[in-house]
C-alpha cells in the first residue's frame, strides 16, 4: 500500500515507540560512518516531517520515504512494512565523522 506523507510518518514514529525497526546492512554501516545512533532516530521520530510523497524503487518494487530533520540536520530514508513496522534503508547527516 501507498500511504500519505503524514501517515508515513506517524508511522515512523510509531515503529520507535512500540512496533519494530529493522535496519539495513548499508543503513547500519552508514549509521556509524555518519556518527548516527538510535537516539539520534528517536528524536528524528518526534521532530522530523516527510515533505515528499513516496519514490519507487524499480529495483525492490518498494515506495521509499524520505523523514527529515532541519536541526541537526538528519535524513532517513525508510520503507513501511505495517503499520508499526519499517525497514531504514540509509541515514543521511551533515555531521559526518
Amino acid at each position: 500500500p501507498s500511504y500519505h506523507k503524514e501517515q508515513a510518518r506517524k508511522i515512523f514514529t510509531q515503529a520507535f515507540i512500540d512496533g519494530a525497526v529493522l535496519y539495513t546492512k548499508h543503513c547500519r554501516e552508514r549509521m556509524a560512518e555518519r556518527g548516527v545512533d538510535v537516539n539520534d532516530l528517536i528524536g528524528l521520530s518526534k521532530g522530523g516531517l516527510v515533505y515528499n510523497e513516496p519514490e519507487f524503487d524499480i529495483k525492490t518494487g518498494d515506495k521509499k520515504y524520505t523523514i527529515k530533520h532541519p536541526s541537526p540536520s538528519l535524513k532517513a530514508v525508510f520503507i513501511i512494512l505495517s503499520e508499526k513496522k519499517i525497514r531504514l534503508l540509509t541515514v543521511i547527516s551533515d555531521r559526518e565523522k
